[in-house]
């Protein structure tokens, strides 16, 4: 991957696509009781997804493994509002800062993409 945050000085770095390797990563949230039932499956494209049915209105939710430690990304600390849209990518961050969708019930895909799983990319969408 090529880093143009600084064009005068661009880093190229190297990673790993499986960036959450062998370990399964799960959406957790008020939608699902904050189960580890939605695990995010690796798409071949640099991204995993879920699809999870929404019934609507305003519910906290994050990124974690089963046990909330090996894997644990939410709203970063320098985050001015931990509201995620569709088709808008947020940037998560290591924490335990939850994110807040408020959604219309429906369908929806949550895709985490990125050069690496300590700051990867969240994007929703509705299907």
């Amino acid at each position: 991957m090529l880093d143009l945050d600084a064009p005068s000085t661009p880093v190229i770095k190297v990673f790993e696509e499986r960036f959450f390797g062998d370990v399964p990563v799960y959406i957790r949230g008020g939608m699902n009781g904050w189960s580890a039932e939605a695990e995010l499956t690796w798409q071949g494209d640099g991204g995993y997804a879920t699809q999870l049915s929404l019934h609507g209105g305003a519910t906290e939710f994050n990124v974690a493994s089963e046990d909330c430690s090996t894997v644990n990304l939410g709203n970063p600390d320098t985050a001015t509002d931990n509201t995620v849209g569709t088709a808008q990518p947020i940037r998560l961050a290591s924490n335990n800062n939850n994110l807040l969708i408020d959604l219309p019930a429906g369908d929806y895909e949550f895709r985490i993409y990125g050069s690496d799983g300590n700051e990867p990319f969240i994007v929703i969408a509705e299907k």
